[in-house]
């Protein structure tokens, strides 16, 4: 994955060449995510460390992604290996290692949570590759700017999975649902990952009558999420959503089971 994930960095960041003699896997990454290169390289420019850029902590996340697959390995019936949660399980591992290197708590939040996300993209790519801009906020609220770095990660990780014979059809579901996510963070931002609020709780309390509590959260976050996915855009029909939302849940059913999809 270390070697992908380099080539990558120096043909999406660094502008440099990419896999030598493999124009057709680099022609397509360039293609479907060049535009954004002046983002990536200011975004890998910062850091979270006096001592540390986030290329570095990139690198760390990819050289551990898949510790926790020797945990997690089952053979199923047809004798092939499958290794459900490595994800989950690497992540603790990764974790344990990061602080023996006396990493920062930022820093290893950030390993932790590359590493115990790194299927994200990949499921999403399985079926389709068009990314609801439901999905998109929900990869965002989990990741923040994380996501950016998962976005290589993920296309790595895919190439170290199917090397330089993956199916272009494949490849290119990849590349297509890491445009649309950055495409999300760098160009449509107030759109779909961080839209301005319609209402707030003091909003809700007046109009409701309702108590500051954990409820009050999730209708809020129900209304931005619904508000993300381009399914209300005023005030009126945030309160509209919140009525509906208080009558479901009166009824047994809660606020999580609204409005949901499966991507």
């Amino acid at each position: 994955t270390l070697r992908w994930l380099e080539d990558l960095y120096d043909l999406l960041v660094r502008g440099t060449e990419f896999i030598k003699g493999e124009n057709l896997l680099a022609g397509m990454a360039s293609l479907s995510l060049g535009r954004y290169r002046p983002h990536l390289q200011v975004h890998f420019s910062t850091s979270i460390h006096a001592e540390r850029n986030l290329r570095g902590l990139l690198f760390f996340a990819g050289l551990l992604h898949d510790i926790g697959k020797p945990m997690a390995q089952e053979e199923q019936d047809d004798g092939r290996m499958r290794f459900l949660n490595h994800d989950r399980y690497g992540a603790e591992i990764a974790e344990k290692i990061a602080r023996r290197f006396a990493l920062s708590n930022p820093e290893v939040e950030r390993i932790t949570l590359l590493i115990r996300e790194h299927m994200r993209i990949h499921h999403l790519a399985s079926t389709s590759n068009q990314v609801s801009r439901r999905s998109i906020y929900r990869y965002f609220r989990r990741l923040e700017e994380a996501g950016v770095d998962l976005c290589l990660l993920s296309l790595a990780d895919t190439l170290a999975t199917y090397g330089i014979g993956i199916p272009p059809a494949r490849w290119e579901r990849e590349l297509t649902v890491c445009r649309q996510l950055l495409e999300g963070w760098f160009e449509k931002r107030e759109e779909t990952v961080n839209p301005p609020r319609l209402i707030n709780g003091d909003d809700l309390i007046r109009r409701f009558s309702l108590k500051p509590g954990p409820e009050l959260g999730r209708l809020l976050e129900s209304v931005r999420e619904a508000q993300a996915a381009g399914q209300i855009q005023s005030v009126e029909e945030a309160y509209n959503l919140v009525e509906l939302l208080i009558r479901d849940y009166s009824m047994g059913e809660g606020t999580e089971n609204h409005g949901t999809e499966n991507r």
